[in-house]
């Protein structure tokens, strides 16, 4: 790829965990902060890069050069992911992959990058390939299910597929398995192709490259940009809801937040991945956000232990368990919030719809039933008091003139 055109497109805002050694290997402070000696200022990745290597995301050589235009391989692909997400490492005693043994610099990354099943598509044979380039209909899925739209691309028909590909002169080199991927990404504008008319699916993805699209991952969502998405309306029990083709994280996100101990920290593990610790500071706030394509593995295991100051044992816990994947929820462009206070067991559920309906809480454990009538296009908060133990709570939502009714059904077990 050689300009910006035919780069990979947008994606959006979380937060990063600096670490001192990051994808390619350690680079001093000074480097970071003066640059690289083959990526001077007026380079098309400049901004990117030097924004990336600040972050703790990317780094260069031990000789002062970045080499931008070398290719990404596979195994430096799953530290970039590891730790654009904030995620801690696996260390499972038995392997996933036949080429990666429990030695190998990239187990844990790997390992925790299985879990997330973001690069799932492109393991044959279990095996990871590690030392292989990262191919750009690689790199489709990933973003699709990192955006939380896996869903939208299995629902799609032969014929979308088939009109949507079709602007590319080299279409039939794209990969069955790939063809739903790649559509919702395009209609997302997540990724383009080439002046020429081609995508070229099995070209290698360069460091500068990934540089730009993972600085486009990171940036906010603009005042009212998500209106000039693209929409598809989603059936769910026979209720059509419209959901957006987010193009950035910010837009398909689950913010886990809330107050807990002054100084301490939330540890968070869903549906088996592991979160690095949040510290709460300045104050005793956290927040660990976490996208929705993590959560669309069939139900939603979600635990939090938290911590006081220097304590090694957990003072209190929370557990949200739900069959229903929450990417089904209705909503504007898919964004949620869960707040818990440990301290006071209340729970707080957070989200955007685009049209009115009446939501209700309902906690048969305690029997406490809130109603909120939401209004289109607004975020709306409900709230409860949870009880030490299970609570069982249903969420029920529906419309006003209208026969349907959705309810999703969880258990909230608090210490």
């Amino acid at each position: 790829m050689a300009t910006k055109k035919v780069l990979f497109k947008a994606i959006s805002t979380f937060i990063i965990f600096t670490l001192l050694f990051s994808l390619f290997g350690f680079i001093n402070t000074s480097v970071a902060q003066e640059g690289f000696s083959d990526v001077p200022t007026n380079h098309w990745a400049y901004e990117a890069i030097m924004s990336l290597v600040k972050r703790g995301i990317l780094s260069g050589y031990a000789d002062g050069t970045f080499k931008p235009d070398n290719p990404l391989k596979r195994s430096d692909t799953a530290v970039i992911l590891s730790k654009v997400f904030g995620l801690d490492l696996s260390n499972p005693d038995k392997p996933s992959y036949s080429d990666i043994a429990t030695d190998h610099w990239v187990y844990g990354y790997a390992e925790t990058i299985e879990k997330t099943k973001l690069m799932i598509e492109s393991i044959n044979d279990r095996r990871f390939r590690p030392d292989d380039s990262l191919l750009r209909i690689e790199f489709v899925p990933i973003a699709v299910r990192a955006l939380g739209m896996k869903y939208f691309s299995d629902s799609l028909n032969e014929e979308t597929k088939s009109k949507t590909l079709m602007d590319f002169s080299d279409a039939s080199q794209v990969p069955i398995w790939a063809r739903g991927y790649l559509t919702i990404a395009i209609k997302s504008t997540i990724v383009s192709g080439y002046p020429d008319g081609t995508f070229r699916p099995k070209n290698a993805i360069k460091r500068s490259e990934i540089a730009v699209l993972i600085y486009n991952m990171l940036e906010p969502i603009k005042p009212n940009e998500e209106k000039g998405w693209e929409t598809l309306i989603t059936p769910v029990s026979g209720a059509p809801f419209k959901a957006f083709l987010s193009r950035k994280l910010e837009g398909s996100l689950v913010k886990f937040e809330g107050r807990a101990y002054p100084n301490g920290k939330v540890v968070v593990n869903l549906n088996n991945i592991p979160f690095k610790a949040v510290v709460c500071v300045p104050n005793d706030s956290y927040i660990v956000n976490i996208p929705l394509g993590f959560l669309l593995t069939g139900e939603i295991n979600l635990t939090a232990d938290y911590y006081k100051k220097d304590t090694a044992k957990a003072s209190n816990s929370f557990r949200f368990y739900s069959a229903v994947p929450i990417d089904l929820f209705p909503n504007y462009f898919r964004m949620y919030g869960i707040k818990y206070n440990p301290i006071n067991r209340e729970v707080n559920f957070v989200s955007r719809s685009a049209t009115p309906m009446i939501l209700q809480m309902y906690n048969s454990s305690t029997g406490e039933r809130r109603t909120l009538e939401v209004t289109s296009e607004f975020s709306y908060e409900i709230t409860s008091l949870l009880k030490g133990g299970d609570n069982n709570v249903n969420i029920i939502i529906s419309k006003p003139g209208q026969s349907w009714r959705v309810t999703y059904g969880m258990v909230l077990t608090v210490s």
